[in-house]
């Protein structure tokens, strides 16, 4: 436009608004570059109505009803019967596409198949119910729908000559599963109906004088409730082949649409990154820009680039260091082999320490730096020369980072306090701790009203330094690993399968005042200080405890009866196990026995318990289990049928007692059976039973005659003598404390 008709254009606009603007107030200015046409549509009414309905015979069926919908002009057109054929027309535009039931308009038709909204109100429904010609979603349903069997069952009839039989079999009805209220609850399936079907239904019965008439109805009204049955299969057969298209071009346009995003990648070089880390994942279809039903144009392209390019870089970031994860792992039973070899050294047993598994020992800087070397580094045994001779050193050090944790656990803070002071105090038989995982707590309150006096519920008291020995503190879960991750093939245990190996930690290590309160009493009852009491110094004393809350086992064919005389360790577990709920004043319901001075009524029958072992020969193999073998048959069972070239398994060569294991664990319950009433052939008869009771007997195994040991000697402890105490100090107090000698 030149600039002549500009300044024509403007002094128009100026000489019409002067007016305007001297009357009343101004209006607002139309903009520049609008050149949008209010209203072009209605000029379609202004055709003839043959042409115009012509034109809507070419449209789809929902294009009627939008249209219909727009304005009141179109609707006056479209919802007239002169428009049917233009409705019909339209239908023959979708191929396949059924007519409307018997009874029912064009647009109600359309309206029911393609509009995902209620008939009742305004939430959306997926699939409509063809069979009663309706979309009803689960908050209308008790108020819309009815169950027709139920109602024949308890509803009253209308009337003496209806029953409501006849009403529902006169109406449409749908077995199927509708949910109740919101989609939480489950599905209940009957026979159901509308509920305004149905009482049209009643009043147009009744609304009839005679017989003749409504019989007449009936057989009417059924023939087309059975024509409106066969027309409901057809449609359901469409709606249901009109979702799958729908699916498939949903799902197509999808994949061309990850197709293309994955070849735009692939230019720029993330051919590799984009595949995913486990079968039939793919991460790329997963991404929120790309599972889009969206053909994607340059321009689009353009908008979603720099976010998908930074994600493919994070993907190669992640494949990068899954790749040299698994170079490591491939590079760890090379390191598994050394740390067995050093492991299984004679002078090792009986354990009078504790040692990493091979999670730990991998963790170890010498050893992490040659397992992380590049991948064209070839890595074997004689990498790890210089490695070896520093493992002792290595495991010490550990050792040190290691009982920092328990000090960290057990004590309190306290600059204070001297080493001495604190490897004393972690020795403290009271300091004593629980295994979250090996045990099971009483639910209090249902305890208090009775209701499980049936429940099996354990504790696992754990003493210094059993505690270190303790297989939970290296055994994991495998989900913790999430799903997908790189397998460690050096971390798998045989049994149970779910377990696997973790870095030493006290995760499943807690403090217990119930417990630590019992054995404080337990330690006063030998006429000990709690505060200064030891493990070693409790193990010493030869203390038996009988609990006289418990009732006594009378033996059949005597009057003799058994019970059990328990060691300070195990009666600590029973009370809490057994008594609960009166730990504080167990000690009045005890009776302490002193070594070697039992009643002379009192015959020592045979130990209750059994010794825990583990396996030389497992160590930090696939075949270790993750928990100890439970007696001597036990591990001697699996000696045998895992290692056949070990014929005679001897203990401290091929099985071993786990650190800090009691020495008394044999014998820490003993039954006990007083035989004071009766005579020697009732005594024998006692006996006998007792045996057949207990089924155990005390059991010898063939120990190696090179160490030497016996039982009372395997839990000597030099875990915090002058050499293994020099570790580096760690950040907290106590450990400045530890390391200060």
């Amino acid at each position: 436009m030149s600039s002549r008709k500009k300044r024509k254009s403007l002094v128009a606009s100026s000489s019409n608004t002067e007016p305007s603007n001297a009357s009343g107030p101004s209006q607002p200015a139309k903009s520049k570059g609008s050149r949008r046409t209010r209203g072009k549509l209605s000029a379609l009414l202004e055709l003839p109505l043959d042409i115009l309905l012509e034109i809507f015979g070419f449209l789809l069926p929902l294009d009627l009803l939008h249209l219909s919908r727009l304005n009141k002009d179109f609707r006056q057109v479209l919802m007239s019967k002169s428009s049917v054929g233009a409705w019909k027309a339209a239908r023959q535009n979708l191929p396949g596409f059924p007519g409307p039931f018997r009874g029912m308009s064009e647009p109600a038709w359309v309206n029911l198949a393609f509009i995902a909204e209620c008939h009742f109100c305004t939430r959306t429904v997926r699939n409509p119910d063809m069979y009663l010609m309706t979309r009803v979603c689960p908050p209308c349903t008790s108020e819309r729908l009815i169950k027709t069997q139920a109602l024949k069952r308890n509803a009253n009839p209308p009337s003496a000559h209806v029953s409501v039989g006849d009403v529902t079999s006169l109406i449409p009805a749908h077995c199927t599963g509708y949910r109740h209220g919101d989609h939480s609850g489950p599905k209940q399936w009957d026979w159901w109906s509308l509920r305004s079907d149905y009482d049209a239904m009643c009043a147009k019965l009744l609304s009839f004088e005679t017989s003749g008439e409504r019989g007449e109805f009936i057989k009417n009204q059924k023939a087309l409730v059975s024509d409106n049955l066969k027309h409901s299969r057809i449609c359901q057969m469409w709606n249901v082949q009109r979702t799958n298209e729908r699916y498939h071009e949903i799902h197509q346009g999808k994949k061309d649409r990850r197709q293309a995003i994955y070849d735009k990648l692939k230019e720029l070089g993330y051919e590799e990154d984009l595949k995913g880390s486990r079968p039939y994942s793919d991460p790329l279809a997963d991404h929120p820009l790309v599972k889009k039903n969206l053909p994607l144009t340059e321009r689009g392209w353009l908008k979603i680039r720099d976010e998908l390019v930074s994600w493919a870089e994070v993907r190669r970031a992640t494949r990068l260091a899954r790749e040299h994860q698994m170079l490591v792992n491939s590079r760890k039973p090379i390191a598994v082999s050394i740390l067995r070899q050093y492991k299984n050294d004679r002078s090792h047993y009986p354990v009078t320490t504790f040692f990493p598994s091979v999670v730990d020992f991998c963790r170890f800087l010498p050893v992490k730096e040659i397992l992380d070397l590049p991948f064209d580094v070839e890595v074997n045994e004689e990498s790890f020369s210089e490695v070896i001779p520093q493992i002792p050193e290595l495991c010490r050090q550990w050792r040190g980072q290691i009982k920092r944790k328990l000090i960290k656990l057990l004590l309190q803070p306290n600059s204070e306090r001297s080493r001495d002071e604190t490897i004393h105090q972690l020795q403290l038989a009271c300091n004593v701790v629980i295994c979250r995982r090996c045990s099971e707590f009483p639910d209090t309150a249902r305890r208090r009203r009775g209701q499980s006096a049936s429940q099996v519920f354990s504790v696992q008291p754990l003493f210094y330094p059993q505690m270190l020995s303790h297989r939970c503190m290296q055994v994991g879960h495998r989900s913790e690993f999430g799903f997908g991750s790189v397998v460690d093939e050096t971390c798998r245990l045989k049994s149970p399968a779910w377990h696997v190996r973790v870095a030493w930690s006290t995760d499943y290590l807690a403090r217990n005042d119930k417990v630590r309160s019992i054995v404080q009493r337990i330690v006063k009852m030998v006429n000990l200080n709690p505060a200064t009491t030891t493990v070693s110094e409790m193990d010493a004393d030869g203390s038996h405890f009988a609990c006289l809350l418990c009732d006594k086992q009378q033996l059949p064919g005597s009057n003799s009866q058994m019970f059990i005389l328990y060691r300070w360790r195990e009666m600590a577990r029973h009370i809490f196990q057994s008594h609960f709920y009166v730990t504080a004043t167990f000690p009045r319901h005890v009776r302490k026995f002193d070594s070697e001075e039992l009643p002379v009524n009192y015959r020592n029958i045979a130990p209750v318990g059994t010794i825990m072992f583990q396996c030389v020969h497992c160590h930090d193999l696939p075949s270790e289990s993750a928990s100890s073998y439970n007696g001597s048959e036990e591990i001697t069972k699996h000696i045998l049928d895992v290692h056949p070239e070990v014929t005679t398994p001897k203990l401290n060569k091929d099985f071993y007692v786990p650190l800090g294991a009691p020495f008394e664990a044999h014998k820490g319950r003993v039954v006990v059976v007083d035989v004071s009433d009766d005579t020697s052939e009732e005594l024998q008869v006692a006996y006998a039973c007792v045996l057949d009771t207990v089924g155990a007997s005390h059991l010898e195994w063939e120990s190696d005659p090179d160490p030497g040991v016996h039982f009372d000697e395997l839990n000597e402890d030099v875990l915090l003598d002058e050499e293994d105490s020099d570790e580096d100090s760690g950040s907290d107090e106590d450990s400045e404390a530890l390391s200060s000698s």
